[in-house]
């Protein structure tokens, strides 16, 4: 349809790339998931035009929340990051990431990319990052470093831990290898609820789970899930999957509320990041 009849979707578009169209507000207001749904077919029949798209909806309202197994993403940033990697694409993820305000954006990211089609654009935006001559560039990339489960990551973070109490980044470091064990702990849990043959265990494993779990959860479950002892512990993962998901957003408060080691409020603005 997108390139049988480019006039029709021409005239679909212009209420919203157009700010000061009359039909403007209305459009997004009453036909937010079509465009939504729009916006995902073109990031991929016209990468360009579909992060134009893209921008447009995620910079009007807040954009439509999806549960992604266990975890709660924006539609509008799954669509983006499941896109095939291209010019347009990639400054789209990099725009994404310079919005980020509180390491719980940078939560998301990761999960994003992960599960996406961003694995390796986020290791070598991680990789330039930290080579940066930028403070706050370098710090960004540790604080990532806190939400990816790869080897490279390790030997980065072991690194940078070693650096002084009183340096930033040292610190940072220090609390993404937290974050990383927070992450391994929740696998060992939801590996033991899945695997455990003892229904006791399992149980335990569960309520141990949801102290420490968050939204990359979404990025191994499936995996794990792959081993469970039968489809009963399936059934009851999928029964309490809601459950999950609010002990996820819970263990993230911390997250929404700092950023780069530092507490941040609700619209607050740090003058030190275009620096």
């Amino acid at each position: 349809m997108c390139a049988a009849r480019p006039d029709l979707l021409d005239s679909w578009l212009a209420p919203i790339l157009e700010p000061q169209h009359p039909n403007h507000l209305r459009a997004l207001s009453l036909a937010r998931s079509f465009y939504e749904s729009l916006c995902s077919v073109l990031l991929h029949a016209d990468p360009r035009l579909g992060v134009r798209v893209y921008t447009a909806l995620r910079a009007q309202s807040e954009p439509t929340s999806t549960r992604v197994g266990f975890a709660r993403l924006h539609y509008l940033d799954i669509s983006l990051f499941q896109s095939s990697e291209s010019e347009p694409i990639v400054a789209a993820w990099q725009a994404r990431l310079d919005q980020a305000r509180s390491d719980a954006d940078l939560l998301a990211i990761s999960v994003l990319a992960q599960r996406g089609t961003a694995s390796e654009w986020l290791e070598r935006v991680v990789r330039r990052d930290l080579a940066s001559p930028r403070p706050f560039s370098v710090a960004r990339a540790l604080a990532l470093c806190g939400f990816v489960d790869t080897p490279w990551v390790s030997e980065v973070l072991r690194v940078n831990a070693m650096l002084s109490d009183e340096i930033w980044h040292g610190q940072l470091a220090r609390e993404a290898i937290e974050r990383q064990i927070s992450n391994q702990a929740a696998q060992y849990r939801f590996r033991q609820l899945m695997q455990d043959p003892r229904a006791d265990d399992a149980w335990a494993g569960f309520r141990l789970l949801l102290r420490v779990v968050d939204r990359r959860i979404a990025v191994w479950h499936e995996r794990i899930e792959l081993d469970a002892v039968d489809s009963k512990r399936i059934a009851f993962v999928s029964s309490n999957a809601e459950r999950i998901v609010k002990a996820a957003e819970k263990n993230e408060d911390p997250f929404r509320k700092s950023f780069l080691g530092q507490q941040v409020r609700e619209g607050q603005v740090w003058p030190w990041i275009e620096d």
